[in-house]
């Protein structure tokens, strides 16, 4: 990105701080990214905190973080915060190089903690996952997080950037179940009808923050 284009870019970014001619203040957002896809997710497996070869952005997820990439110049994004997972840094360095934002990393942001189940194949595993609608949030995975655990991490990580006052908007970008227990918070809902909503690789869940709604799109409709 060049220096003019990258100046545009946050000169557009600043009309968030203006009123429309209606009186209306452009609306803050929070926009909750997956990373793109990897080689374990393309096989099947549980990859959740694995960081090596296998866990990186195959080609299909480079595609997909270029797709979140020009979503994200469309809707002036001028924060992006990401899991230090390895396939997350990856999807937001690609955007933040299309729109000329640095992304900093939060542990928080982190995949949950699936303990003895990493690098098993899901259909391997059937039998050993739960039926998310049906276990509670004390639910804990064998020598792994439990579900309670990861609410209290990632409402800590909501508090702390005070996210109900949100006056830009910014890009978050974690895990699977990450990010669907995240949506709590920042909803200001029970965590516990969060654990069947699933997020694929190219979808993002747009919050408004201060109006507490949400709605989930497919970047492969963009």
């Amino acid at each position: 990105l060049n220096t003019s284009t990258h100046q545009n870019y946050i000169q557009r970014c600043s009309f968030l701080q203006l009123k429309l001619g209606n009186g209306n203040l452009i609306k803050p957002k929070i926009i909750v990214a997956r990373h793109g896809e990897t080689s374990m997710n393309y096989r099947g497996e549980l990859q959740w905190r694995s960081d090596g070869e296998g866990a990186k952005l195959n080609l299909k997820g480079i595609q997909q973080a270029g797709n979140l990439a020009v979503f994200c110049a469309s809707h002036f994004i001028n924060q992006i915060i990401c899991s230090p997972l390895g396939r997350a840094v990856e999807t937001a360095q690609i955007v933040g190089n299309q729109i000329g934002i640095e992304p900093t990393t939060d542990d928080r942001l982190i995949e949950m903690d699936f303990g003895d189940l990493e690098g098993r194949l899901k259909k391997e595993m059937q039998m050993q996952l739960p039926d998310l609608s049906s276990v509670c949030l004390d639910y804990r995975y064998p020598n792994g997080e439990s579900y309670a655990e990861l609410y209290q991490r990632v409402k800590d990580f909501a508090e702390d950037y005070d996210f109900e006052n949100l006056e830009g908007r910014v890009l978050l970008v974690a895990h699977s179940h990450t990010n669907r227990i995240l949506r709590a918070p920042l909803l200001g809902k029970n965590p516990a009808d969060y654990l069947t909503k699933k997020q694929s690789n190219n979808e993002v869940v747009i919050i408004n923050p201060k109006e507490k709604s949400e709605r989930k799109i497919s970047l492969d409709q963009n």
